[in-house]
């Protein structure tokens, strides 16, 4: 598979994407967030039926916006191998290079060959939840009101779009997304949430599936520990049960083989 074009991208979804982006704007102006937002982590083209898989974080950190950050999307490629965090080379913060490793073992399981940055930027969709960026996610501005919306948003979204496997990070985003999954597009869940230890202490996976009224798309939910506090990819105990883990989410999704 090569690169996705601008003009290979569904025109119903890219003037979704852009929908988005005004309503996030207005939202944003109406409940006042004082740090500004973020949506995609990567290019807008991964809003793309092609796209079977997504990687979910709660909210963007930090009290400020840098200027090499567009709020809307990352056209240059995926955020987590790219862009310089905290005044750090770009690629190298802790939370970067933890996603990275994620992207490696889901491209061995896939048994996708791609370089790291093609898969990263074209094969998945990176996004927040909620786009209203705080310093920490428990000083988010009228984060009922955030939530709120984020659930309208996703919901607008999933309406036109829904892919077979998301990647969460964070308890507050899987259990948020779960949400609208099963009040939004009222998905029902095809299995209880299971719990796969990480090799982390008694850190643990969280895996959902979810199914259509006709069973005709199973959309699986693969919870992880936050990645910047519980290293994962970088413990030696950890590997083989995030391959293990990987490897069932895969399964559970249906989704193919993705290779170039």
């Amino acid at each position: 598979m090569g690169e996705l074009k601008d003009e290979d991208a569904e025109p119903e979804l890219q003037r979704l994407f852009k929908a988005s982006c005004a309503s996030i704007v207005t939202a944003c102006r109406e409940l006042g967030h004082p740090y500004g937002w973020r949506f995609i982590t990567g290019p807008r083209r991964t809003l793309s039926p092609a796209t079977k898989i997504a990687l979910i974080t709660t909210n963007p950190a930090g009290h400020e916006v840098p200027p090499d950050h567009p709020h809307e999307s990352q056209e240059l490629g995926s955020a987590y191998l790219i862009e310089s965090w905290n005044g750090q080379p770009p690629g190298t913060s802790i939370l970067q290079v933890q996603i990275q490793e994620l992207f490696r073992e889901l491209q061995t399981v896939l048994g996708n060959k791609e370089p790291l940055h093609a898969f990263a930027a074209h094969r998945v969709l990176g996004a927040h939840l909620i786009p209203f960026r705080s310093p920490r996610l428990h000083e988010l501005h009228r984060k009922t009101e955030s939530i709120a919306f984020a659930h309208s948003l996703w919901g607008r979204i999933f309406a036109q779009w829904l892919p077979s496997l998301f990647i969460v990070i964070g308890n507050e985003a899987q259990r948020e997304l779960a949400k609208v999954l099963t009040q939004t597009r009222q998905l029902k869940r095809g299995t209880p949430q299971a719990l796969r230890q990480t090799g982390w202490g008694n850190t643990t996976f969280k895996l959902e599936q979810f199914i259509s009224s006709d069973g005709s798309q199973p959309v699986v939910i693969l919870g992880l520990p936050h990645l910047s506090t519980f290293k994962l990819f970088s413990r030696a105990p950890c590997a083989e049960p995030i391959r293990r883990v990987l490897n069932e989410a895969v399964a559970l999704s249906g989704i193919l083989q993705i290779k170039r």
